[in-house]
């Protein structure tokens, strides 16, 4: 069975009492005004002549969770750019070290000398130059002067068409040895000059004062096969 709820009066609140009760044509004891409601009531309504709207503290609640969202949000934002720039630095560092081995590669493999038109090969501990063959714009080769070593703290070549190119920062010390002969026991010299000869491999330690690791200095190693002109 369904229960109706039936309209009641209450007292103090709504329209007139004589609208309510046409009939009777008298409010219920004396009142002049009344409101016609369910049984029970509404314990929550808003006391009569209370303006509708938010209260004051309804208003700050909702402001600090409003700021609160925005901030996790912007915190959110910021996190996820932040990631992307170090992963973006880190793969523009890691193509920066694979260009400059793969260059390296290429000019001591195109090394030259002991033919007429190169230059002799002078092998400090500190740095190295010889003569190699560069590919132009053009697509030729033309034998150029290159200088490896320390330039304000970056491991630089020079001699190139474009001129002076680094290949690697904070580099603190930079130890370059030769070697000398094949073999397991095979010596590593500190020094070699010579006009018609070159080593056999290029070694190339860098020191550097900024580590991937943590550590204060770290040591990379190049090791470079001299090519068959050599």
């Amino acid at each position: 069975m369904v229960t109706e709820f039936i309209p009641r009066l209450k007292p103090g609140l709504g329209r007139h009492c004589a609208d309510a009760h046409s009939r009777e044509r008298v409010c219920p004891l004396g009142q002049r005004r009344a409101e016609p409601t369910l049984q029970g009531g509404n314990k929550w309504a808003r006391p009569p002549g209370t303006p509708a709207g938010f209260t004051l503290i309804e208003m700050l609640v909702a402001l600090t969770l409003s700021a609160l969202v925005v901030l996790l949000a912007h915190r959110v934002f910021a996190a996820v750019t932040d990631g992307a720039q170090r992963l973006a630095e880190a793969r523009a560092a890691l193509d920066r070290q694979a260009n400059a081995r793969r260059l390296l590669t290429a000019l001591v493999g195109d090394l030259d000398i002991g033919l007429p038109g190169s230059s002799g090969f002078n092998g400090r501990p500190s740095g190295v130059a010889f003569s190699t063959w560069i590919e132009d714009s053009n697509g030729w080769l033309e034998r150029r002067r290159i200088g490896l070593g320390v330039d304000g703290g970056a491991l630089t070549v020079r001699g190139l068409a474009g001129g002076p190119l680094g290949l690697a920062d904070t580099v603190s010390q930079l130890d370059v040895d030769y070697l000398l002969d094949y073999g397991a026991d095979a010596p590593w010299v500190r020094t070699w000059q010579s006009p018609v000869s070159a080593p056999l491999a290029i070694r190339i330690r860098l020191s550097r004062a900024r580590c991937v690791t943590g550590n204060d200095i770290c040591v990379d190693t190049l090791l470079m096969i001299v090519g068959p002109r050599g």
